[in-house]
């Protein structure tokens, strides 16, 4: 069924060539159009959803993961809101409204709260108070219109594309990816861009930085190193299909995923290949990987399968084969793994997955597999339900979003 609905992917065989877009930088923008006051929110409820220990409803689907920082949960919804929730009884702190859908993972960098948006910016907001520092265009307009018209019995017009590349900040700046096919790179403290790197399709994936190099995948097909300093490639490396995952960079190598639905382990310094793991065709990877104790964890969309890699050679020491969906990235909590899924409506099915695992690698999910369920979204009714997020943790809680415009948190399972 999933072959129904997925374009074709072309393998790459030569050589890439690169463009890098290093002139001048532009002045930061400071100014959105004005808006329309929206109605006040609802509180956390009192609802104790299956073992929820709260439930915080926003006013349509959530899309991306949350970020942690002290007692305070950052996420964003697709009504274009930025919200800042208690992290132990989800009551609301305070929102900020951008006019775009917000998928994007929050960045927190000493006061600041980093996001973009598909009104175009990326923004800085403060973190006690929400009140905006600046905001910069970053050029990521994308259509909200496009993004809804559209039902599982016809051809997607965005390519199938739900994410946004995330903010990541390192030693004061900024760096993020954009539908305008540039990674930015900005002063973390004004909004000024330092530069900008050209490739030459859309960037969704979210970039790491390590050791004065950031990484990051584009949907052109290539996965790249780039100068933070001088933001010039250092190697760029065809992986065979679009890169929606944020790599994890250890052991020398760096570990992504693409639509090709391969990972691949990439040297840090070359962009050689050290190993690929296949799932097979037409079968997309856009979950992103956990390194946990020497095994790369980390699900898939069409093959419908939870995997574990060894880090140095890539075969498989675990592997669950769900039911749905899966772009969430695994959450690894002693010896559980959790996993967000997803699946079409009206299958009905897609949530929180709990998968209890032997001496750290192997599942146990025949015996032990429980999942936390969602409610049908309601904007995206018809579409998709379930968990496409990342889950996070702290203090025994585990922290997520759901597509039916709910933000979670349960009990971790003990």
């Amino acid at each position: 069924m999933f072959n129904r609905i997925i374009k074709s992917l072309i393998v790459l065989t030569g050589a890439a060539l690169l463009v890098c877009a290093c002139g001048p930088a532009p002045a930061p923008t400071t100014e959105v159009p004005p808006t329309d006051t929206p109605a006040p929110l609802p509180s956390a409820t009192l609802e104790k959803t299956m073992n929820a220990h709260w439930v915080f409803e926003t006013e349509a689907a959530v899309w991306g993961s949350a970020s942690l920082n002290g007692d305070t949960v950052f996420i964003g919804s697709d009504d274009g809101n930025l919200y800042a929730l208690d992290a132990q009884g989800g009551s609301l702190l305070w929102k900020f409204t951008s006019q775009g859908i917000v998928r994007s993972t929050p960045a927190v960098a000493g006061d600041l709260v980093y996001f973009s948006s598909d009104d175009g910016f990326l923004y800085a907001v403060r973190a006690d108070d929400g009140t905006k520092a600046w905001s910069t265009d970053i050029g990521n307009f994308y259509d909200r219109a496009a993004r809804e018209g559209f039902n599982m019995s016809s051809v997607d017009p965005t390519g199938y594309d739900y994410v946004q590349s995330s903010p990541v900040v390192a030693d004061g700046t900024v760096y993020v990816g954009s539908t305008d096919k540039n990674l930015y790179a900005l002063d973390a403290n004004t909004g000024a861009v330092k530069w900008t790197f050209a490739t030459s399709n859309k960037i969704r994936a979210t970039p790491v930085v390590d050791q004065g190099t950031v990484y990051f995948g584009s949907w052109d097909e290539l996965m790249y190193a780039v100068d933070v300093a001088t933001g010039k490639a250092r190697w760029a490396v065809g992986v065979g299909g679009e890169v929606q995952s944020k790599a994890v960079v250890a052991n020398g190598m760096v570990y992504t995923a693409s639509r090709r639905a391969s990972v691949v382990a990439l040297d840090a310094q070359t962009g050689g290949l050290n190993w690929e793991y296949s799932y097979g065709s037409n079968l997309w990877v856009e979950s992103s990987p956990n390194l946990v104790n020497g095994v790369i964890y980390i699900g898939s969309s069409g093959s419908k399968i939870v995997l574990g890699l060894d880090a140095l050679t890539g075969k498989p020491t675990s592997i669950y084969t769900s039911k749905d969906f899966h772009w969430s990235t695994p959450l690894i909590i002693g010896d559980r793994l959790y996993i967000g899924g997803t699946s079409p409506a009206p299958d009905a099915s897609g949530g929180l997955y709990s998968l209890s695992m032997t001496n750290g690698t192997f599942f146990n999910a025949t015996t032990d597999l429980q999942v936390f369920s969602t409610p049908t979204t309601r904007e995206y009714a018809n579409v998709w339900i379930g968990i496409a997020g990342s889950p996070v943790t702290e203090n025994g809680l585990i922290y997520f979003g759901a597509l039916d415009g709910k933000v979670y948190a349960v009990n971790a399972i003990p």
